[in-house]
């Protein structure tokens, strides 16, 4: 004798869904008759056919509601409560790896073509930075601060003016085209007589580079 039919329906029985479904079915009634007449609501009624543990009420309630059903569907309760708590014991089991999904998606980035691709853009980045800060300056003009006097046009009450500021290290200036010293900090200053009325201070700053800024102010004496 062919033990496949026993292993289907014992199969089916083992499902809590399957049992009952298949009674109501049988007995030709509808969830909404059932529901009607048990004062249950259909929704868990379909849940429990459908093994969908997760809508149903607290388990005391569950419980009563199938003893209920399987009384009203002619069932044994005790196997229903058996079946239930079996289906229970499942849902408990169940384990979403979730918590692993990145786990897998940095493995599959983790390869020797991405790991040189990687290396090739970080090096690239480094090449990239080093050579703004070491060859950007040649491509710049000359930084220039004034200090004393504060601002152009200014005014002079006496007859000369002590002109200090700020430049890049290692560069020259030059005041009405005379070269100053230049320290090493890139602090300058220097004492220029002034005539009577307007003077137009020049200034000329070139780099280590070679590259040149000049600059203007007017003092009124």
């Amino acid at each position: 004798m062919d033990n496949s039919i026993f292993r289907v329906r014992h199969f089916k029985e083992a499902n809590l869904g399957n049992y009952l479904k298949e009674r109501r079915i049988k007995k030709k009634l509808s969830l909404e008759e059932i529901a009607s007449e048990l004062a249950i609501s259909r929704k868990y009624l379909m849940a429990l056919e459908e093994n969908n543990l997760a809508l149903l009420p607290p388990e005391v309630y569950v419980k009563g509601f199938l003893q209920r059903y399987a009384n009203f569907l002619g069932l044994d309760e005790n196997k229903a409560l058996f079946l239930f708590e079996k289906n229970r014991q499942k849902s408990k089991l169940v384990k979403f790896p979730r918590t692993r999904l990145p786990l897998i998606k940095i493995k599959k980035l983790i390869n020797y073509r991405n790991l040189v691709f990687f290396a090739v853009v970080f090096l690239l980045v480094i090449l990239v930075a080093y050579l703004v800060k070491v060859i950007g300056p040649v491509y710049q003009n000359p930084s220039f601060d004034l200090k004393n006097p504060s601002k152009c046009p200014f005014e002079s009450q006496e007859g000369s003016l002590k002109i200090s500021g700020e430049t890049q290290p290692e560069s020259k200036i030059w005041i009405n085209e005379k070269e100053v010293v230049v320290e090493k900090n890139g602090y300058f200053e220097c004492l220029v007589f002034l005539n009577k009325g307007e003077n137009q201070i020049q200034f000329k700053i070139k780099n280590k580079f070679g590259r040149e800024k000049k600059s203007n102010c007017l003092v009124k004496y």
